[in-house]
């Protein structure tokens, strides 16, 4: 799960034919790779300009679960309510 502190990304199909969303400081994207250890991957995501951006992995989020179960909880909701929006685009 990357999240953008500054900078610009274009979420896009591999061929980078089609761009479904620019993303700008503050959003995140590859939420699901917090619900999943294997690397699903459902677009591709292109800086398009100088970015600064922070990862979590899953392994992390899940070591942190224990620690912070209710931050943790937050944000498995949030992924889920995002990719439930997205399906249903």
């Amino acid at each position: 799960m990357y999240f953008i502190e500054h900078g610009y990304v274009e979420i896009c199909d591999d061929e980078r034919n089609a761009v479904f969303a620019l993303l700008k400081p503050g959003n995140y994207f590859a939420e699901i790779a917090i619900f999943s250890v294997s690397q699903i991957k459902t677009a591709a995501a292109l800086a398009v300009t100088n970015c600064v951006m922070y990862t979590l992995s899953h392994v992390d989020f899940h070591s942190l679960a224990p620690e912070h179960p209710e931050e943790c909880a937050r944000v498995l909701e949030e992924a889920q309510r995002v990719i439930e929006g997205r399906l249903k685009s």
